[in-house]
């Protein structure tokens, strides 16, 4: 029998061990960057979703953020960022049960925020068309149809069957028009599109949920309305009566560089009550005369506020707000 040296035991053991801790070791949670989503509008939404693994990039390492998607990798997508995994037997003619997206689509029937179409198909295949991923929205969302939620829309005569769903996802922001004031319904989603549109989605449904903590600028509704800078309402203008009485919110930056405005329950001012007592009481007793930063922790309801633009805006309920 062959006799091991103590300094063979020793690298030996060492060997082992070094092998355990690679094995053990903690591996990157994010994602390599695709090639083409450097200078696109929704780069951090989709690097965020690629890091989190709710979705995935091409073998080619790009990403395809204008490319179109189909109705099941929309549904995919939903069931991955949501975390739906519950499945419900159902049945489509154009759906074989050896088909990919086949538990997608039992995972969505089961969430009951997709159903087919009235001849019994589901047209998996097919790109998803705006409309149809608004529906889809408000339903994960648990939002009220709001019909008159269009009505600022340019192509309004174009939104048929999903106006209760559009004007929802409109008023919540989840999902915007274009800069020519349409929303072009019938045109297909874009992958980018797709994943800024659900990433909003997710936010919303979470701070719905519970307690979260918001960063950014106090700011009144009525310069809000008018898109300032935010940060650069000043203390002086924040107290005239005219800013004031249309109640006060906090302006938070996103992603995409533009702000969304919450706006606090309560009573308008100078007669505050809840959150608007609390808002009240910090502008009095800042020292800044502008750039009024502040941290808010809350929760939403999913009430909103429609302001005099016919913009409708959250109702943020604070238990706490601080510089």
């Amino acid at each position: 029998m062959t006799n091991v040296s103590e300094n063979q035991k020793i690298r030996l053991f060492f060997s082992l061990l070094i092998c355990m801790l690679l094995i053990l070791a903690p591996q990157s949670s994010f994602a390599a960057s695709p090639s083409d989503i450097e200078s696109h509008w929704a780069k951090n939404q989709i690097q965020g979703w690629l890091d989190k693994g709710i979705v995935s990039g091409y073998p080619d390492g790009t990403f395809k953020p204008d490319a179109t998607i189909s109705r099941a990798e929309f549904m995919s997508i939903v069931n991955n960022a949501f975390g739906y995994t519950a499945e419900m037997p159902t049945q489509f003619s154009d759906v074989k049960t050896d088909a990919w997206y086949f538990d997608v689509l039992t995972k969505a029937a089961a969430a009951k925020y997709i159903s087919g179409y009235a001849d019994g198909t589901m047209k998996p295949d097919r790109p998803i068309s705006r409309e149809e991923a608004a529906v889809i929205i408000a339903n994960i969302s648990k939002l009220q149809a709001n019909k008159d939620g269009i009505s600022k829309l340019s192509d309004i005569a174009s939104i048929k069957w999903s106006d209760g769903s559009v004007g929802a996802v409109a008023t919540a922001c989840l999902m915007t028009g274009y800069p020519d004031g349409s929303f072009k319904p019938q045109g297909i989603i874009l992958r980018g599109e797709a994943v800024a549109a659900l990433e909003k989605a997710r936010s919303f449904s979470t701070m719905n949920a519970s307690n979260q903590t918001l960063t950014g600028y106090i700011m009144d509704e009525h310069c809000f309305v008018k898109k300032p800078v935010p940060g650069s309402d000043t203390k002086v203008c924040l107290q005239m009566p005219t800013c004031a009485a249309t109640g006060y919110g906090i302006a938070v930056a996103q992603n995409d560089g533009s702000y969304r405005f919450y706006y606090f329950d309560g009573a308008f001012a100078p007669n505050a009550t809840n959150s608007q007592a609390k808002a009240v009481q910090l502008i009095n007793d800042t020292v800044k005369k502008d750039h009024i930063a502040i941290s808010v922790t809350g929760k939403m309801n999913g009430d909103f506020k429609t302001a005099a633009d016919g913009f409708s805006y959250l109702i943020l309920s604070a238990t706490g707000m601080t510089e």
